[in-house]
């Protein structure tokens, strides 16, 4: 059966139907794209959004997964337009790839639009890249702080964030750090919106110019002022695109105020200067790091999709008091990180690169597939509790030693008992179970902590996140905790045989008798979970790990 892969598409600004692609590439497999997948050049729209008789071109976005359409049989391509995403579209692909359209394009579109679209993005659990490291990379303070605490150079920089900032602060922040020129750039922008190159004695004589800045972008979550680098429109910046870790290839360009015509200059491959792109490469390696851990749907760790790093130079005085950059030596800073819905390039290059982005796109939905069907090893189920207890463990240092030794043995009960939840979660291949190892885990630090009296019963609600007026971000989380506490219920029936010994599980019916307190989950689906629990492992005609 095909794997079935949905493609965020929405560009207007990577050409594929282009002369200079068609030097080096072959466009006739787009010979049959539907025209309601290409963009007229002077609206920008898609042609199915246009009157009939206009004519278009396809861009990077479509090409991509068009070109696997037509190469690959295993991979069933889902292209979503923006308007047409929607959670039951997105649930119903294995994973959907992030290359045109994106959260950020929602911003231009209304606060009720982006409230929607965030809500999607954070809730369907197989975006790729995953929601944690689209909103690591919209933030710029978040990549750019961890940046510096590892060393990688950058641009001075002051963070202005919303509700805290006034144009008088951030002007005297700038001359105290004794700037003398700035550009003011926003984080959840995009399209060089927002940018603005000032100077300090502009903005002293004039006042209202950074008033007028503050109020027309009153709602940005935090602008990105930094010292203006005399140098960066004088030498190449140098993009660099990487896919699992590994380096692609790289664009340099210059501005257009920099060049001799008035027109941006792009070069590619060997015309780019190996001291550039050396430094490019370097410095973008070192970026990589910051960027957090790429996951499956169902919580397994997988090397990074597209990420490209924006690399500038220096060659010239800074005048920040906390920078010591040598202004007879060219210094390469990192300028910026983008991911899977930036420009591609693909006309400039001097090779055929979309045969590359389609397989590197197909592999990663093999990968992808491969590690979420592949069974959980013995070995490392039987270990789950093991680590997680030791966790809990630690957690409780401050009961006494009599209280801790209870807990430690009842998480490790529950360790068993809880198998037969994380075997039954491999067959349910939903969104919900993305997380249930992670879920599962804090049951058992839960349930831990119940036995080794530290908590009443009331409280319980706090720790499985099940209570009223509960986050719709958690109610799979809800769900997951429910369910493994509905397996302990089961088990409270009952006795275990855990340690060589019986155990009555009283933090079983401590937990089932808190969530009796929640309209989060019906009993219907406690009790149904906790049925599919056990069947999983008798079903394999072996005795349960579960109940006996």
């Amino acid at each position: 059966m095909p794997i079935k892969v949905g493609f965020l598409v929405g560009k207007d600004t990577d050409l594929v139907e282009d002369p200079k692609y068609e030097a080096v590439g072959d466009t006739s497999f787009l010979k049959d794209l539907p025209d309601i997948y290409r963009v007229d050049p002077d609206s920008h729209e898609y042609l199915k959004n246009c009157d009939q008789g206009i004519s278009g071109q396809a861009h990077a976005d479509v090409a991509i997964p068009w070109y696997i359409h037509k190469h690959y049989d295993d991979i069933e391509v889902d292209i979503i337009f923006p308007e047409d995403i929607t959670l039951k579209r997105l649930k119903g692909n294995l994973v959907n790839f992030v290359v045109g359209y994106d959260v950020i394009n929602a911003v231009f579109e209304g606060k009720e639009r982006l409230e929607e679209m965030t809500r999607m993005f954070k809730t369907c659990g197989n975006i790729m890249p995953s929601w944690e490291v689209q909103e690591f990379i919209y933030m710029k303070s978040t990549y750019m702080t961890r940046l510096k605490e590892l060393g990688v150079p950058m641009a001075p920089t002051i963070f202005a964030h919303k509700g805290r900032r006034t144009p008088e602060g951030l002007l005297s922040e700038i001359k105290e750090r004794g700037w003398k020129m700035f550009v003011m750039k926003q984080s959840y922008m995009a399209f060089s919106l927002g940018f603005q190159k000032l100077s300090v004695e502009e903005c002293e004589s004039n006042p209202q110019i950074l008033k007028d800045y503050f109020e027309e972008f009153a709602d940005c979550p935090e602008y990105v002022v930094q010292e203006a680098i005399q140098g960066f429109v004088r030498n190449w910046e140098t993009r660099c695109f990487w896919f699992n870790g590994e380096f692609l290839y790289a664009i340099a360009n210059k501005a257009a105020v920099s060049t001799d015509d008035g027109m941006e200059q792009i070069v590619t491959g060997d015309d780019i200067p190996e001291e550039f792109l050396e430094n490019a490469k370097r410095i973008g390696r070192e970026a990589l790091k910051c960027l957090p851990e790429l996951k499956t749907p169902d919580g397994q760790p997988v090397p990074m999709t597209l990420i490209r790093t924006d690399i500038g130079c220096s060659d010239s005085e800074i005048h920040d008091k906390e920078t010591h950059w040598d202004p007879s030596k060219r210094t390469f800073f990192l300028n910026e990180i983008e991911y899977g819905g930036t420009t591609y390039f693909i006309r400039h290059l001097k090779f055929d690169a979309m045969p590359l982005w389609a397989k590197l796109y197909v592999e990663k939905a093999r990968e992808i597939h491969e590690k979420m069907q592949a069974p959980e090893p013995q070995a490392k189920r039987a270990r789950v509790g093991e680590v997680e207890t030791k966790a809990a463990f630690d957690e409780e240092a401050s009961c006494s030693h009599e209280e801790a030794g209870k807990g430690m043995m009842t998480s490790i009960c529950l360790g068993h008992t809880l198998q037969g939840l994380q075997l039954a979660s491999q067959g349910w291949r939903s969104a919900a179970s993305s997380k249930a190892t992670l879920y599962i885990a804090r049951v058992y630090f839960g349930a831990m902590r119940i036995l080794s009296g530290c908590l009443s019963r009331r409280p319980l609600l706090g720790i499985f996140g099940v209570r009223p007026g509960f986050d719709p971000d958690q109610d799979h989380a809800n769900f997951w905790w429910g369910s493994a506490c509905t397996v302990l219920q089961a088990a409270g029936m009952t006795t275990f045989t855990t340690l060589r010994r019986p155990f009555k599980p009283c933090a079983a019916w401590a937990a089932s008798d808190a969530l009796q307190h929640s309209d989060a989950i019906t009993w219907h689906d406690r009790r149904e979970c906790a049925l599919r629990a056990i069947q999983a492992d008798v079903g394999k005609g072996r005795r349960s790990d579960c109940i006996v």
